[in-house]
């Protein structure tokens, strides 16, 4: 089961409202802001990447210590070197002491921060994790607004409670008609997602907004997101960059690469690939591997990403009339993207023919692919193709990959050929193109074109894996569990899905679930099993809400036993067309 790595499409952008960590599922802020426990908590919800590190960490240097339990937090359950003072962790044993004595005395304060914690599963609490609960439902039945939204979400994710969406939409609402903005996010994001109600996104919209009107990020993200698509409210790019764009400044890298996208694109703004690239470094530095890719991709379709000055266009149609090649691409460029000259498809693809005919690869690539979209020109498969090879056969790249791609997969109305593929992803594998490296990979293991030989695919999946992508590490762990081309090994399997893992890969978090189900490697632990099968379900993994349903069921675990739970992530994986779910529903009517 190893995943294909796709970049026949160029530009890609996939506005999940919930690609969010479990235990942040929503925006906890708090309701006042003029102490210390605030202070820290309204940071950590309100921002995110460095600037929510760099905030946190000024707040502890005026001794606030609630601000390095958020940051010891943030430095165990993410790839982020955090240096915290030695001074502040001798003092965090006494912090949480008092905090957990105050809790039982009744300090609701101290009872939702312990709550909080616990939300975002920290470790080093000795509080009574069922007395949590309870703590949430009086100060709930009581009129405080962040107790009920607290409370929303755990019926909402069943955790330590029975998981009933009524109940967590009861809550949610109760929350956001006091103006609790993570209330009115959750309340939008359960209508949304048809949670306890019945799916309505006018209603999701509205809420979204009330949010948006308090700058929540997750609510801007969501909000965008409806107005891209329509969902809801009339469709409006315009409306949906500009609170892409609140969001991106608050450090979300997710949002930042989404407006990167939009700048990309030219969706809701003005093309401006200056500050796409801006955007996706932002991303990119955080590491979002999206942001990455797009970043370099970037780079290699428009190499003037700084704005060029007269005297430079000038320079260049004297160049590009003397028949210099590298000045006429430029020219195409300059007026494919408007750089420097009036924006004028006609003579993009004039000067792009012009260099073309005189064997500039780059030219020709780039004509190829208006050619194979039909954007700017007719679509002509056949042009585009011809293109392509002289390309790639003077070793460009992009040319190499996209054949390889297309005659792989039989894709473009070209017809497969793996002998044609495999040539094109040899001449690019050995140089670090990891597209090509994790394709060549999977044609080995198949036998595609070559003789089946699984050594040589784990080969090429260790490479990319050790660069960090999620892909390569998947696979490479898909062949450590399988014993595919090495000696099997559940515990280098549980390394690598655990490196994906924590980078959002929910193929990797379904295999890394199982393994923990099964004590395969690491540990026996159904719950963790079920915390890595819930990131994954949270993006709508059938697989990971069929095996919710089943550890639910099977688990040996009677804490963790629930009927109710196994039928509800049944159901949800069946309506996904899951055949095994499907079946464990029929076994029960």
């Amino acid at each position: 089961m190893n995943k294909i790595f796709n970049l026949s499409s160029r530009w890609f952008f996939l506005a999940i409202v919930l690609n969010l960590n479990t235990a942040a599922h929503f925006s906890f802020a708090s309701e006042h802001s003029n102490n210390p426990v605030s202070q820290a908590k309204d940071v950590m919800e309100q921002f995110f990447g460095e600037q929510r590190i760099n905030k946190l960490m000024a707040l502890l240097d005026d001794k606030n210590d609630y601000a390095g339990l958020y940051l010891d937090l943030l430095s165990k359950k993410s790839s982020q070197i955090i240096n915290l003072p030695e001074q502040w962790k001798t003092r965090k044993k006494t912090l949480i002491n008092n905090l957990e004595k105050s809790a039982q005395k009744g300090d609701i304060e101290a009872q939702l921060t312990l709550g909080y914690l616990y939300l975002k599963d920290y470790q080093g609490l000795s509080i009574n994790k069922s007395e949590i609960a309870n703590w949430y439902l009086k100060a709930a039945e009581n009129g405080h607004a962040e107790a009920q939204t607290y409370l929303g979400w755990l019926y909402q994710i069943g955790k330590d409670v029975k998981a009933d969406q009524g109940k967590a939409l009861f809550w949610f609402r109760k929350s956001a008609k006091q103006q609790n903005v993570t209330g009115q996010y959750a309340l939008g994001w359960m209508y949304e997602n048809g949670l306890g109600v019945e799916k309505n996104n006018k209603l999701a919209a509205d809420w979204y907004q009330q949010a948006v009107n308090q700058n929540n990020a997750r609510a801007q993200y969501a909000l965008a997101w409806l107005y891209k698509n329509g969902k809801g409210v009339p469709k409006s790019n315009k409306k949906a960059f500009l609170l892409y764009q609140k969001c991106a400044l608050q450090g979300n890298a997710r949002d930042q690469y989404a407006l990167g996208w939009m700048y990309a694109q030219g969706i809701g703004v003005n093309t401006d690939n200056k500050l796409a690239a801006d955007w996706y470094r932002k991303a990119a530095k955080q590491g979002y591997a999206k942001a990455k890719h797009a970043l370099e991709q970037l780079y290699r379709d428009y190499e003037g990403l700084q704005p060029i000055p007269p005297e430079m266009v000038k320079i260049y149609y004297q160049f590009a009339q003397e028949n210099h090649p590298q000045a006429q691409y430029q020219l195409a460029l300059m007026h494919l993207y408007g750089n420097g000259v009036t924006k004028d498809n006609k003579k993009a693809i004039y000067w792009y023919q012009k260099a073309a005919e005189q064997d500039l690869p780059q030219a020709q690539y780039g004509l190829g692919q208006l050619y194979l979209k039909g954007k700017k020109v007719e679509q002509n498969i056949s042009k585009a193709i011809a293109l392509y090879h002289k390309a790639a056969k003077q070793n460009n790249s992009d040319a190499q990959f996209d054949l390889a791609y297309m005659y792989h997969y039989g894709k473009n109305g070209v017809e497969k050929n793996y002998t044609e593929a495999i040539k094109w992803y040899l001449e690019l594998a050995p140089k670090g193109y990891y597209g090509a490296q994790i394709n060549l990979g999977l044609m080995y293991q198949r036998g595609l074109g070559v003789k089946q030989n699984n050594k040589e695919a784990v080969k090429w999946f260790r490479k990319v894996a050790k660069t960090g992508n999620t892909t390569g590490q998947f696979n490479l762990g898909w062949m450590y569990e399988k014993g595919r081309g090495v000696e099997k090994s559940y515990k280098q399997a549980a390394y690598w899905y655990q490196k994906a893992a924590v980078q959002d890969d929910n193929n990797a978090q379904v295999r890394l679930g199982i393994l923990y189900s099964y004590g395969h490697g690491v540990p026996q632990d159904d719950k963790k099993a079920i915390h890595w099968f819930y990131k994954a379900a949270l993006r709508a993994d059938s697989d990971a809400e069929y095996n919710l349903g089943y550890i639910y069921q099977n688990t040996k675990n009677k804490e963790l036993q629930s009927e109710t739970k196994a039928l509800e992530w049944f159901r949800q994986a069946a309506k996904q067309g899951h055949v095994k779910a499907q079946q464990a529903l029929k076994t029960r009517l």
